[in-house]
């Protein structure tokens, strides 16, 4: 819900601009060279997810990281009770410690 109320008062906003009140939301945001809001929250994931595997900033979520060989460094993503309600399923999978796993994980297999 709070993503939605930010991306209609970004909508709202760029629709003031003169000459842009006329374009497509996406056309808006290329025209001004903007990111989505979606694509701007994964980029600070990556970026905070990189800081912490430099130490650059505190592990205050005790994310853990595994060296392959193979693949580079990859992200430890815990594992959660089978048992778990639908509920926490969700909650989990919302949470910063696996969302920013998966897109640090989603990124670099395309960039190999």
């Amino acid at each position: 819900k709070q993503w939605y109320q930010r991306r209609v008062a970004i909508t709202a906003g760029t629709r003031r601009i003169s000459g842009l009140s006329e374009l497509h939301y996406w056309d808006r945001l290329k025209s001004l060279k903007l990111m989505s809001l979606q694509r701007r929250r994964e980029r600070y994931c990556i970026i905070h997810v990189w800081k912490i595997f430099n130490n650059i900033c505190p592990n205050d979520i005790e994310m853990k990281f595994k060296h392959n060989p193979r693949l580079g460094n990859k992200v430890i993503i815990p594992a959660l009770n089978t048992k778990a309600s639908k509920a926490a399923v969700s909650v989990y999978d919302h949470s910063f410690k696996v969302s920013a796993a998966q897109n640090v994980d989603h990124t670099a297999q395309r960039s190999d």
